[in-house]
């Protein structure tokens, strides 16, 4: 059943579009490589203050690596290792639970389509994949297999280090193994042995994010993180009102299931630890759409649960002969349904056949023009501009590095190609290196066109600007600022006087296509 549910993945291992941290990751992790340490001061921007809290430094290292050994084919294998492990421990965690064919796949695939659209070369993909594996564990240290509880708390060290995503780990596996020495999850209670060597790991992952170079300093971060608004950054806006009321519904729907299942076999068969998990991801995807993917994989698994205690409840005698009540008699009918159902594998195969059938129609442009590679949108970066930028000296006449005024979606880009010889006034580390504050108001400026705001206090030698945008024209109608170049995604301009010919046009963006464009 793993297998069949990770089918539908296998068109999307081919090829993939670059996001705008891949530059930047891959930048870092070879940066990493070559200092042998951690950069704790910035090296690329010329407005970051202070020091540089990188908690994906390990996955940066992972795909500069891949990078480097295997170009563009190793990216996609980074890529596949967590979106495989996801597929396939989901799948299996949904099967554990609730083990019939057509009922597994009906409840991974569905979700699998939205789940897929959060898992690329970001470093958050590992923490969707590793949230899927911590489920597994869990369950094998429910069925009384210490060995999985007692591997949870070196997982928790490497995902610590991965990405600050730990957080929905450490509070999941932590829960679980609690709850299991108290016996509320598992059934029979385990014995005194065991409660020790359950308490014990739960010790061992309270203490997993310790071991990382940031220390305490990554809570610090991560809090921070979480409280502050963060304007114009797509993941963390609220969703849409349509998404929204979908994970108040889902959310509703699986604490009722779990409820009604939880009373017909007095709570043995539900999971707390995964139901406040479910509710907490909600109550974050409210206000930042990053949180749907968690959403999107504790639904199905609460409701697992809850749908076979139910049929679990309808296969069992009534406590009053004769005189059944409602929920057992709708127990009963629920059971026979999901009964007839089960030795169907051929509709599960048909199913999981159907949905790899309709990725692949998506992905088969994308397979057929772009086979093994990374793909550069030519829509979405500033190829020629940074181009231009990289052969025309624009920089001023000092001992310094050129000051290039960016957004947050190209600041990685100019990073990777130009970074020595133009610091960048913004790119998409973020909180990260940024502070909050200064990144909320420059974004705000930024896409309101006001340019005063995005000079602020430090000033710039160069714009980059999206052609046509607000800050395009306000750069148009200052006179302290000439346009020097042009293509339909990008515009650069720089002081009046140091550009003295007609502006360079690009009716098109060049080439290349793949990573790194």
């Amino acid at each position: 059943m793993a297998a069949l549910c990770a089918l539908p993945v296998i068109p999307l291992l081919g090829t993939v579009a670059a996001d705008a941290d891949l530059w930047g990751h891959v930048r870092t992790g070879q940066l990493i490589w070559a200092r042998r340490a951690l950069p704790v001061v910035d090296p690329w921007s010329y407005t970051a203050p202070g020091p540089w809290l990188n908690h994906t430094w390990l996955a940066d290292v992972v795909l500069a690596a891949a990078w480097d050994a295997l170009g563009n084919g190793g990216l996609l294998l980074v890529r596949a290792v967590p979106l495989l492990v996801l597929t396939g421990a989901f799948a299996r965690a949904v099967w554990h639970r609730w083990p019939s064919p057509l009922g597994t796949v009906l409840l991974v695939a569905p979700t699998l389509t939205v789940l897929l659209q959060f898992v690329n070369m970001q470093p958050q993909s590992w923490t969707y994949a590793l949230t899927a594996v911590v489920l597994l564990l869990l369950d094998a240290a429910r069925q009384g297999r210490i060995a999985a509880a007692w591997t949870l708390p070196p997982l928790l060290v490497v995902w610590a280090n991965l990405h600050a995503g730990f957080l929905i780990g450490w509070g999941l596996a932590g829960f679980g193994l609690v709850s299991l020495c108290l016996g509320a999850e598992a059934a029979p209670p385990p014995d005194a042995r065991r409660r020790r060597a359950l308490l014990l790991a739960a010790l061992g992952v309270a203490a997993a994010p310790l071991v990382t170079p940031h220390g305490t300093r990554l809570f610090t971060y991560v809090a921070t993180e979480l409280n502050v608004p963060h304007h114009t950054v797509l993941e963390w806006s609220p969703p849409p009102g349509v998404v929204g009321a979908w994970i108040v519904t889902c959310t509703v729907a699986s604490l009722a299931v779990s409820v009604v299942a939880g009373q017909s076999t007095r709570w043995s068969a539900i999971r707390l630890s995964e139901v406040v998990a479910l509710v907490v991801s909600a109550a974050q995807a409210r206000g930042a759409i990053k949180f749907l993917a968690l959403v999107m994989l504790f639904t199905p698994v609460v409701l697992a649960s809850g749908l076979a205690a139910f049929g679990r409840r309808g296969s069992t005698t009534s406590a009053i002969p004769g005189r059944p009540s409602a929920l057992t008699r709708l127990g009963r009918r629920w059971s026979a349904a999901t009964a007839a159902l089960a030795p169907a594998p051929a509709w599960a195969t048909g199913i999981a056949l159907l949905a790899a059938g309709s990725l692949l129609s998506v992905e088969l442009p994308d397979l057929r023009l772009h086979p093994g590679q990374v793909v550069v949108e030519a829509e979405r970066y500033p190829q020629g501009a940074v181009r231009f930028l990289a052969r025309e000296p624009l920089q001023p006449r000092l001992a310094r590095l050129a000051r290039l005024a960016t957004n947050l979606a190209w600041g990685d880009y100019v990073i990777w190609h130009v970074g020595d010889r133009y610091r960048v006034s913004m790119d998409a580390r973020n909180t990260t290196v940024y502070p909050p504050a200064f990144t909320n108001r420059y974004l705000v400026a930024w896409y309101r066109g006001d340019l005063r705001g995005v000079l602020g206090e430090h000033g710039a030698d160069a714009l980059l600007v999206e052609t046509r945008g607000a800050l395009y024209e306000a750069a148009a109608r200052d006179p302290a600022w000439t346009l020097a170049f042009e293509s339909p995604v990008a515009s650069v301009f720089v002081p009046a006087g140091r550009w003295n010919t007609p502006p360079l046009a690009l009716p098109q963006e060049p080439g290349p296509r793949e990573f790194p464009g």
